[in-house]
C-alpha cells in the first residue's frame, strides 16, 4: 500500500474557500524527510514553532523516522530549500492535499446516510445515534454524558460490562482528541461493537471476561465537526482565539511534561499546549471521570498518524518492557 493511500485512509498559509466556506488545501504539499542527527532534529522542532501560518507537523520530530509536514505553496520552496541546508533530504510524497480531500468527500457524500462504522465516517450527529441504539439495545451496555465541550456539546463514555455491577478492573479508550483523525473514532466505534455484537461471540467473551470496558469515541467534539463542516485538517479544539488563533492540542494539554518537547506557546500552532495543564473542559471532563474511580488498571489514547504506542508509566519500566520485548 502507497504511503499517498495510506494519507487518504488517515487524513488527518495562503489558502482559499469552497463555494461551501470550507477551507481549500489546493497545491498543500506534503514534504518528507527523515532526521539522522541531534541538530536536524532541533531544526524541525525550531521549524515546527515559527510563525508560518498553514505549516503543520504530522509527527513529533525524532531521529530516524518519516517525519511528514504540510506545507502551503507559498512556503515549499523556501522550506524545501531550508530542509536541505540542514543536509537532509525533503520528498514530495503529497503533490495537493486537496486533492486527497475531494477523493474522500466523494466517497463520503455517497454513503451520506449510512451508518456503516466500517466503511463510512460518521458525523458526530450519527455517533451519538449509533451510541443510543447500542445503548437501548444491549443491556451489558451503559451509555453516560460525562461532560461539555468548549461549544457546550456533550462528551460521550460507552462502558461495556459482562454485568452491572462496577467490580471488575477497567480499561479506559478515548478516541479524537485530535478532531481531524476520523480513523481513531472508527476504531473506538469498532471496539464497541466487538464487545457487543453477538458475531463476535468468541472474542467478546475474553475481552469482558477480567475487565470492564469505558470508551469515549468522540472527546473533541467540536473540532470533530469543525473539520466536517470546515477544516478537513483541523486538529485542535475550538477555544476562543489567542492573538488571533483559535484552538489548543488537547494532546499537549496535560499536566505530564507541559510545555514540553513537541509542544508550542504559539498559539496559532497545531500543537499549542493552552494557557496551562488540563485548562481545557474536555480534559477536564477527562481527568474527572479518570480518577473519579481506582479501577482503570489501563488507558489507551488513540491517534492517527504516527504508528507507535504511548504506555503511562515512568522510564525505567518502558526500558525493562523494551528490554523484554528484544
Amino acid at each position: 500500500m502507497t504511503r499517498t493511500v495510506l494519507w487518504l485512509l488517515a487524513l488527518v498559509a495562503v489558502s482559499t474557500a469552497d463555494s461551501e466556506g470550507r477551507k481549500s488545501y489546493s497545491r498543500y504539499k506534503i514534504l518528507s524527510v527523515r532526521a539522522s542527527n541531534a541538530a536536524q532534529v532541533d531544526y524541525l522542532n525550531q521549524l515546527q514553532n515559527e510563525d508560518i501560518s498553514g505549516l503543520s507537523f504530522f509527527q513529533v520530530p525524532s531521529l530516524d523516522r518519516d517525519i511528514d509536514i504540510l506545507v502551503p505553496p507559498v512556503h515549499v520552496n523556501r522550506i524545501k530549500k531550508s530542509l536541505k541546508k540542514q543536509a537532509m533530504k525533503p520528498e514530495v510524497i503529497v503533490e495537493d492535499m486537496q486533492s486527497l480531500i475531494d477523493e474522500e468527500s466523494r466517497a463520503m457524500r455517497s454513503a451520506r446516510n449510512s451508518y456503516d462504522i466500517r466503511n463510512n465516517y460518521l458525523t458526530y450527529n450519527q455517533i451519538v445515534d449509533w451510541l443510543r441504539t447500542v445503548n437501548s439495545s444491549y443491556p451489558t451496555v451503559q451509555l453516560s454524558d460525562i461532560g461539555h465541550s468548549v461549544e457546550n456539546r456533550s462528551i460521550y463514555k460507552v462502558k461495556v460490562a459482562s454485568n452491572t455491577a462496577d467490580t471488575k478492573p477497567a480499561i479506559w479508550i478515548e478516541c479524537l482528541s485530535h478532531a481531524r483523525e476520523w480513523i481513531t473514532g472508527a476504531v473506538c466505534l469498532g471496539v464497541i461493537d466487538m464487545l457487543t455484537n453477538p458475531e463476535y461471540e468468541a472474542q467478546r467473551g475474553v475481552m469482558l471476561d477480567k475487565f470492564d470496558w469505558h470508551i469515549a469515541p468522540v472527546v473533541n467534539p467540536d473540532g470533530y465537526i469543525y473539520t466536517h463542516d470546515k477544516d478537513r485538517l483541523w486538529r485542535k479544539n475550538r477555544s476562543k482565539a489567542v492573538r488571533g488563533c483559535q484552538g489548543v492540542d488537547l494532546n499537549r494539554n496535560w499536566d505530564i511534561s507541559f510545555g514540553g518537547a513537541g509542544t508550542s506557546s504559539y498559539s496559532c500552532s497545531d500543537v499549542y499546549h493552552g494557557p496551562g495543564p488540563i485548562s481545557e473542559p474536555e480534559n477536564q471532563v477527562l481527568n474527572k471521570a479518570v480518577l473519579g474511580t481506582n479501577l482503570f488498571k489501563r488507558f489507551f489514547r488513540c491517534i492517527a498518524i504516527p504508528n507507535c504506542c504511548f504506555f503511562p508509566m515512568p522510564i525505567a519500566d518502558l526500558q525493562h518492557l523494551a528490554i523484554l520485548m528484544i
